[in-house]
């Protein structure tokens, strides 16, 4: 079969904090679908914390307070999506191990 590769684009497939690997294109489809939805999620989610920053940083906040706790549940929010990223694709991963595992039992011995 296709031997792993690493590709450029591959680092927008895992999450902060999860080294890549290289990838054969089946598992790369499979990681394809996680992330284009969570890293949307976190995208989205980090871009509204940097514009609450700005506005918090700025002369013109009026209710700090409320403003911060706001920041709070932004990274908050941030955090959750990508534990929850980090956890699928640690699942993911112990799938594919335990897929190649299966696979290695299956070959005859002297191959």
């Amino acid at each position: 079969g296709a031997r792993p590769r690493a590709s450029r684009s591959d680092a927008e497939l895992w999450p902060p904090g999860v080294p890549s690997l290289p990838l054969e294109d089946w598992q790369r489809a499979q990681l394809t679908k996680i992330a284009s939805f969570a890293k949307s999620k976190l995208d989205s989610c980090r871009d509204d914390l940097a514009e609450a920053e700005e506005q918090m940083n700025s002369d013109r906040a009026c209710d700090r307070a409320s403003l911060q706790v706001f920041l709070c549940e932004l990274r908050r929010e941030s955090e959750d999506i990508a534990r929850v990223w980090r956890r699928k694709v640690t699942r993911l991963r112990e799938a594919w191990v335990a897929s190649a595992a299966r696979a290695a039992e299956r070959r005859p011995a002297h191959a």
